[in-house]
């Protein structure tokens, strides 16, 4: 009887502890967007994390081309089941150039497409609403990643009290920490950034574009990787890097810059992708000079943010490669074995 006692025990101390993490992730849906869900969803697929949603809001390109740039990964890898919301069209307060063309007017390399992605999957409520009502079912349990602009996030912060109070942390990419230049998630929409960082209750975690400058990978070690990967996930990605690379241009030997996938695995795996972390306090400018530029160590901040500093870019692309090999591939059973890893 003991036995049998201490055997369910473990089994039940061993289910908990394998119970996937949930996890809402926010895009303005570029190309850097669509590498940072293959390495979620990838870790989906193997029961590690669990996309409760993906949330759309206009950044790197309009708001219609966002939803339909993530529909179309969720088709090729045959994820429709991973709910997409539609979220903010506009930013709390629009500015010129409020939308970045970095990646093509449509955010994904301005590809040409044998048919549009089947947009009926797109749910009807609105993400902040969908968003405050899964925080409500799971308080304190839900992580949010924001790769784009803070605006879908701040209107929940302001529409509902309580929000605030029923996050379990925040991975945001965005900003810079060692110079005045403005950094464009936080540029094109400065008040939302403030709104978050001063009302926040639960851990930040910041990703500024200066750590992600320091990557050690190279446009042409990308590129050498068609040579053994090969699946619709990948070839549809990469033939908007190629694209993009040609028409910049870029040199071979350039640094790959691309920094959601990083912040994407720092919430992952974050004591192997993450070297350096400190703590800081950190506020948004809201006037000219520099708008929507970091204040950093401003002492009227009450918060305290955690600053990424230092990546391990060696684990960075051998993860980033094993999600784009495994992710149109079928079955759980590896899951053990890439915690490990992860």
């Amino acid at each position: 009887m003991l036995y049998s006692i201490l055997f369910i025990t473990s089994l039940v101390l061993c289910d908990a502890a394998l119970s996937p993490r949930k996890v809402i992730v926010d895009v303005d849906g570029g190309v850097d967007d669509y590498q940072a869900l293959v390495i979620l969803m990838n870790a989906d697929k193997l029961k590690i994390i669990k996309i409760e949603a993906i949330l759309c809001t206009k950044g790197n390109t309009e708001l219609v081309h966002v939803e339909n740039n993530i529909l179309r990964l969720l088709e090729a890898a045959s994820r429709t089941d991973i709910p997409v919301y539609s979220g903010s069209y506009k930013q709390i307060m629009p500015i010129d150039g409020g939308t970045q063309r970095y990646y093509g007017i449509d955010g994904f390399g301005d590809l040409k497409h044998e048919k549009q992605p089947n947009r009926k999957l797109l749910k009807k409520v609105i993400s902040p609403t969908y968003v405050f009502d899964l925080l409500k079912k799971y308080p304190k349990q839900i992580s949010l990643v924001l790769l784009g602009p803070q605006t879908n996030n701040a209107i929940g912060f302001r529409i509902y009290k309580e929000y605030a109070k029923y996050l379990k942390e925040m991975y945001i990419m965005g900003g810079n920490i060692r110079n005045t230049e403005p950094e464009f998630n936080i540029l094109v929409d400065p008040e939302a950034a403030e709104i978050v960082f001063s009302t926040t209750e639960c851990p930040i975690f910041l990703l500024p574009f200066e750590t992600c400058q320091e990557t050690t990978i190279t446009n042409g070690e990308l590129l050498n990787m068609t040579d053994i990967i090969s699946n619709p996930v990948w070839n549809l990605m990469m033939k908007a890097e190629a694209k993009l690379m040609a028409e910049r241009p870029d040199d071979p030997k350039d640094k790959w810059v691309s920094c959601d996938p990083v912040a994407a695995l720092a919430y992952l795996s974050p004591k192997k992708t993450i070297k350096v972390l400190t703590k800081r306090k950190v506020s948004v400018k809201l006037d000219e000079p520099n708008r929507g530029s970091l204040i950093v160590d401003n002492p009227t901040t009450n918060n305290s943010i955690n600053i990424i500093e230092q990546i391990d870019w060696n684990y960075f692309m051998k993860s980033f490669k094993t999600s784009f090999a495994d992710i149109c591939k079928c079955g759980i059973f590896r899951r053990c074995v890439v915690q490990n890893v992860l």
